[in-house]
């Protein structure tokens, strides 16, 4: 299966999930040390930046997803399977999806610590928010970054594409993430889980569809 190929490969170079957790450990640091310094109660903009700064280091890595198809030029060899073009799509954003997984599991408890907010979620409709914001991201990220692999500036392309799509998951993570934390609404978070759960499965569906055209040679 792709995806076990994509993890091989990963752990052979570490190109991908090295960089993502780096750079991920840096934004902690800076958020957690620049405005910790302020004094100010950093509960209320919380879920912003946790799901901010998640995306951003994601598309560090939904930008490597084709770069090696592309540098050595094996889509094609890919494409002559005789199977569905779909496993391609499945394979990459499965992997992506672990590669988000493994950042966010070591990131998130530096982010409470270091932030100095307390975590006061109901831990399994906290960890249904991580998922659902995170599926539908590497869902809808695989699929363009596979639409601008074909493009040469596709690393300063991936973000104007997947950000203006991404923007319902944003609200509704951030929303969710929010109300399990005491911000807002404190039982806001099931709408707002309602609406992560009908983004996944719009843009799950919909590269399931588009992929096999997106890459027609």
């Amino acid at each position: 299966m792709l995806v076990w190929k994509e993890l091989r490969a990963e752990a052979r170079t570490r190109e991908t999930l090295t960089p993502m957790v780096i750079f991920a450990l840096v934004v902690v640091t800076v958020f957690g040390f620049g405005l910790r310094a302020t004094g100010a109660d950093l509960a209320p903009v919380f879920p912003g930046l946790l799901w901010i700064s998640f995306y951003f280091v994601g598309l560090l890595g939904l930008g490597r997803s084709f770069s090696s198809e592309r540098a050595q030029e094996t889509l094609p060899g890919l494409l002559l399977v005789p199977a569905d073009r779909s496993f391609i799509f499945v394979g990459k954003a499965l992997a992506n999806l672990v590669f988000l997984g493994v950042v966010e599991l070591v990131s998130l408890p530096l982010f409470f610590g270091l932030l100095g907010v307390p975590f006061t979620a109901p831990l399994a409709p906290f960890c249904a928010t991580m998922i659902l914001g995170t599926v539908g991201f590497a869902s809808i990220g695989t699929l363009l970054a596979a639409l601008a692999a074909h493009t040469r500036a596709a690393e300063m392309l991936l973000p104007v594409l997947v950000f203006p799509v991404l923007i319902p998951a944003v609200i509704g993570a951030v929303e969710a993430t929010a109300s399990l934390l005491g911000v807002s609404d404190p039982l806001g978070w099931k709408r707002w889980l309602g609406l992560l759960l009908a983004y996944d499965a719009l843009f799950v569906a919909l590269p399931l569809v588009l992929f096999d055209y997106l890459v027609e040679p």
